[in-house]
């Protein structure tokens, strides 16, 4: 399970934002939220997580390698 967040940046932000999105829908569910606005936020949401993402891609910071 250590080596799951060890590869690198993207991919351990990519696990960790889908298990906040996992936790936020369940809660917006048990709490009976509007899922149109749930659907808003994750696409709000996304916007700058996949932005990282394409510029980590793109050119990598000098972070961990990969």
């Amino acid at each position: 399970m250590s080596n799951l967040f060890t590869k690198s940046k993207r991919q351990t932000l990519a696990y960790v934002m889908i298990g906040i999105w996992f936790i936020l829908g369940i809660v917006a569910i048990v709490f009976e939220a509007s899922l149109t606005e749930l659907a808003a936020y994750y696409s709000a949401g996304s916007v700058p997580v996949l932005g990282y993402i394409w510029g980590e891609t793109s050119r990598p910071s000098a972070g961990k390698k990969e």
